[in-house]
Parts: C-alpha cells; structure tokens; sequence
C-alpha cells in the first residue's frame, strides 16, 4: 500500500488539477500524459492482461473440461469486466483481444500501454466519485457505443463488497451514502441490462435516471458509416 500511494502522487495532482475543469478534451489531455508517465502500473496491467489472455486461451481450448465452462461457453460472444485495476485491465484486454465483443471497467483508472488506442467495442465505465471522468481520453478516443454511469454520492469501496460486509466503514467516510443493498442492485441492472444489449443483442431499454436516481449517465453512441441511414447521435444523457 505504500508502494501505491508513492506512486498515485502524481495521479492525485492531476485529478485534483482537473476537478473544476468543464473542458473534456482539456481534461482528457491532462490525465493521458499523466497515466503514459506511470510506468510500474502500466507494466502491471500489461501482465494482468495476458493473465487474461492465458485463462481464456486454456477454457476455449478444451483442456478445462473439468471446470465444465467450455460447452457453456459461446467464443463469439465474450465480455471482459472488472473493478480498479481489474477494470483498468479489462480495457486493456480488449484493445489488445479481438475475441473481446464488450467490455466493463468498473471505477478503474485507464493504465496499460494502448492508452492512445481506440475501443472499437461496446463498452460501459462506471465511475464512483472519487474521481469521476479521468478516463475522459478513453470516451473521447472510442469509435464504438461507450456509456458512462457516474455514482455521485459513493466512493471506491462503493463498488467492493466492502459495502455490504463492512457497512461500518460508512462512518469513517470509506463508503457513500447508497446502502449496500441497493448499490448491489443497480451494479447487477447495469452490467446484465449493458451486456444483454450488446452480447445477446436485447432491445432492451436503457437505465433511467428516473429508476436509478443514484446515476447520472451519458452516452456517446457509435458515428455510422457514411452510407448508413442511421443517425449519429450527440453524447446525451437518457
């Protein structure tokens, strides 16, 4: 944990310098040069994702028969989600892995080595607000359908099971203000609604903020082909 805080330094600068800022691209610019400058998590999700890539490669090879996922499995419809530096590596992942079809990065800032690459996948961040938008490079950059859900009144821990086991930490300011119970709820809506439309191509409807008003979303929905019939539209909050 030492090691961490040491090297977050120049992290916590840049999200404090960015706070106020209304300009995204401004933002976006900021925390790119910022997150390129730290090497030892960079190198960290690196190994994590080919930690990804091994696990995958070995059930889709048939040798995990034994853990009985292989014929439950569909290799061209797979997810890759996770929290801080799991989300942060789920990104990664599926930049690096065109067998990625979507993917969840679940209040994680954007380390690897891609960070200049575009997601070309469906793809949901959710943030907590701790540090909301440091990842505005990676929206800004995606050529894809990429939903932000902003959790205004929690923390980190929020999305941990730390807020069910450990309700108490909501006293020394570790958890927000949305019981454990609930925060469950609308994490389980917002990744099965998000991975229904994209993985089992569900004509589901989207969040609401009426339903969830714990969230503010935006949305920044995929440009179509210049002789699509379909219309672009502008990043909007549902």
């Amino acid at each position: 944990m030492a090691w961490i805080e040491e090297t977050s330094r120049p992290i916590v600068a840049a999200t404090d310098s960015i706070e106020h800022m209304q300009d995204r691209e401004q933002r976006a610019a900021i925390m790119l040069e910022t997150v390129e400058s730290m090497s030892g998590l960079n190198e960290r999700v690196t190994v994590w994702v080919e930690d990804t890539r091994f696990v995958l490669d070995h059930v889709l090879s048939g040798q995990a028969g034994h853990l009985r996922l292989g014929e439950a499995l569909d290799p061209s419809r797979i997810a890759v989600m996770g929290m801080s530096l799991g989300g942060a590596t789920a990104s990664e992942f599926c930049k690096a892995d065109t067998r990625c079809r979507a993917g969840i990065n679940i209040d994680g800032l954007q380390y690897g080595e891609r960070q200049r690459e575009p997601l070309t996948i469906p793809f949901l961040m959710m943030y907590s607000n701790d540090a909301p938008w440091v990842n505005d490079f990676l929206m800004l950059n995606s050529t894809h359908d990429y939903h932000e859900y902003w959790f205004p009144n929690t923390h980190h821990s929020d999305f941990t099971d730390l807020t069910l086991v450990w309700p108490l930490l909501r006293q020394v300011g570790q958890l927000g203000t949305v019981p454990g119970e609930r925060m469950t709820e609308i994490l389980n809506d917002a990744v099965l609604n998000f991975l229904d439309r994209y993985l089992k191509n569900q004509p589901l409807p989207l969040l609401t903020p009426e339903d969830y008003p714990e969230i503010e979303m935006e949305v920044k929905y995929k440009v179509p082909s210049r002789d699509s019939m379909a219309t672009a539209s502008e990043p909007t909050t549902p």
